[in-house]
């Protein structure tokens, strides 16, 4: 079944979908740029520790830059939900959905979808989505904090070099 025109409610809950999965994509990409300078950081205050001795604070500088690199992991880390947490084998938008099915039954539930299921499932989507856009914006925000708290620890280990 080719669609010519999709009712506007459809074509809505997709484009909300759309959406979220960008601002899903623009955080990873912000937390592996984030990670990126981190770990320079990292092998920067590893090189410093171990050519200067300096104390404590150099070593907390460590501990915030590698508990930032944690959060920033923790952004990128694929949330794949457990065969438990399904909400409905009738599903079809995520592809952990569409995993369980044979390709003949999925083909007939293509073709018998109406327009209420389709919204059904893609609200359903949405509102996942939109739980794990805010776990990622969230660990992201801390992970941002820890690195310039690092970074503020950081400089002061530096100048009393």
């Amino acid at each position: 079944m080719t669609r010519t025109m999709e009712p506007p409610e459809v074509a809505f809950t997709w484009r909300l979908h759309a959406g979220l999965e960008a601002m899903a994509a623009r955080a990873d990409a912000k937390a592996g740029i984030l990670l990126a300078h981190q770990g320079g950081a990292f092998v920067l205050g590893v090189t410093a520790l171990q050519v200067h001795r300096v104390g404590w604070l150099l070593a907390l500088a460590l501990m915030l830059v590698v508990a930032a690199m944690g959060t920033s992991v923790a952004v990128v880390v694929p949330v794949l939900r457990p065969k438990t947490h399904m909400v409905t084998s009738d599903d079809i938008v995520y592809f952990g959905h569409l995993r369980e099915w044979q390709p003949p039954s999925l083909a007939r539930r293509i073709e018998r979808l109406s327009k209420e299921d389709e919204i059904a499932m893609v609200t359903r989507q949405l509102v996942t989505l939109s739980r794990i856009n805010w776990r990622k914006h969230r660990l992201l925000q801390i992970s941002l904090s820890l690195t310039v708290s690092a970074m503020s620890v950081g400089a002061v280990a530096v100048t009393l070099l």
